[in-house]
């Protein structure tokens, strides 16, 4: 009887936790402020609208599901939020007047301060906390009873009234709550999911996924115009259906590898464009897992160094054409570090000064370098021991003895 009785208000409870929960993200858009003042108004409305149609369980004592959106609205509102339900559930019991208003007021705050307290002991979105709010509400609705009522009336009242009324409460006040908490959970969810697509869309580099058989799941901008195609048409598609066979197996190899050993590899990997342009990619491999370990699938992470590689060949070749114009010098060349250490010679320099050819590992100290400084000056051979002077007879050789001299 008493079950059916409600059946009213726990509709009103459900309205009004669906509106909440279908427009919350328009109303946090306002503001936080405004954003707990709207959802105050909308518990303010469920509250009445319990209120309005209760049962009466005897004259002047009105039963109705008020507590569970007075806890939803302290447990999500906050003080801020509790506020008006609060006032116009006090106000509105107080109007209606009976024998109940003296157990009813109590209730009210009882409901609201557990809502608090529970909002106190942890984060809105836990989902335990709203059973610890159930309970609470399922007690402050129906403890007043037994203080208003002889002893001898409890066991009766036990059960006929305050367990399907507890009952209730506690369901109506745990499904209210789950489905707000899971409303943040799925905004916060969404909103994530908007903030890390901005990002990958935005990277220069290519990032995308790929099922076990190498079809595209998921992919940037930046793999779409690498692939020459848009991102929505590359879903379900393998590189063969961008590129020739051999290009295509460039790619798959190391995707294939990854789902062998189940380990993340990086390589550099040279391809031809359809246009023919030669182009360079740093490529990490990485397994992707479902929630399960399982692996579904390889998540790959491009990095074109087309033009790193066209310097690093350049340097290269600078090197070599540089090398080998100091190997066919006719003069002698040869740099040290400031401690005097040989660091570098030509092969004429060893030719010219063959008693230095070991020192390219050993320091010359002071005195040797003061030895080597005066050998200059006896010899004239300055210019020759740097690598810009000419053998010329007589003066270049009595340079050769006295440097050979300084450095044994």
């Amino acid at each position: 009887m008493l079950i059916r009785e409600l059946l009213p208000n726990l509709a009103i409870v459900t309205i009004a936790t669906s509106m909440w929960t279908l427009n919350r993200r328009y109303a946090i858009r306002a503001g936080d402020r405004w954003g707990t003042l709207i959802f105050s108004l909308v518990m303010t409305a469920g509250v009445l609208g319990t209120i309005s149609i209760p049962f009466e369980f005897s004259p002047g004592v009105l039963l109705d599901v008020r507590y569970s959106l007075l806890g939803i609205a302290a447990y999500f509102g906050g003080p801020l939020g509790a506020v008006l339900p609060l006032a116009a559930a006090t106000a509105r019991r107080i109007y209606l007047g009976g024998e109940g208003v003296w157990t009813g007021g109590p209730q009210i705050f009882a409901a609201v301060l557990g809502g608090l307290l529970v909002r106190s002991a942890g984060a809105r979105n836990d989902a335990f906390l709203p059973v610890a709010l159930a309970t609470i509400a399922a007690l402050s609705g129906t403890l007043g009873f037994y203080i208003r009522l002889p002893t001898s009336d409890w066991y009766r009242l036990t059960a006929t009234t305050t367990i399907p009324m507890a009952v209730m409460l506690f369901g109506a006040t745990l499904l209210c709550g789950l489905a707000i908490v899971q409303e943040i959970r799925r905004q916060a969810a969404t909103q994530g999911n908007k903030i890390f697509r901005a990002v990958i869309e935005a990277l220069p580099d290519c990032l995308n996924a790929k099922d076990r058989d190498g079809r595209f799941t998921v992919a940037n901008p930046a793999t779409a115009a690498l692939m020459g195609t848009d991102p929505e048409n590359l879903i379900g598609k393998t590189d063969a259906d961008y590129y020739s066979q051999e290009t295509a197996e460039i790619f798959r190899k190391p995707e294939l590898e990854v789902l062998s050993t189940g380990e993340a590899v990086t390589v550099e990997q040279r391809f031809l464009r359809n246009d023919g342009t030669e182009t360079w990619l740093s490529t990490l491999k990485a397994p992707l897992l479902d929630d399960d370990g399982i692996l579904t699938g390889v998540v790959t992470h491009n990095r074109e160094i087309t033009e790193r590689k066209k310097l690093e060949q350049e340097l290269q070749a600078s090197r070599i054409r540089l090398n080998d114009a100091v190997e066919s010098m006719e003069d002698g060349l040869a740099m040290f570090n400031a401690r005097g250490v040989l660091l570098f010679h030509n092969k004429r320099f060893q030719k010219l000064f063959p008693a230095t050819a070991d020192v390219s590992s050993r320091q010359l100290y002071a005195d040797h370098r003061s030895r080597i400084a005066r050998a200059r000056r006896a010899g004239d051979a300055g210019d020759r021991f740097r690598g810009g002077g000419r053998a010329d007879g007589r003066r270049a050789s009595k340079g050769r003895r006295a440097i050979a001299a300084a450095v044994r």
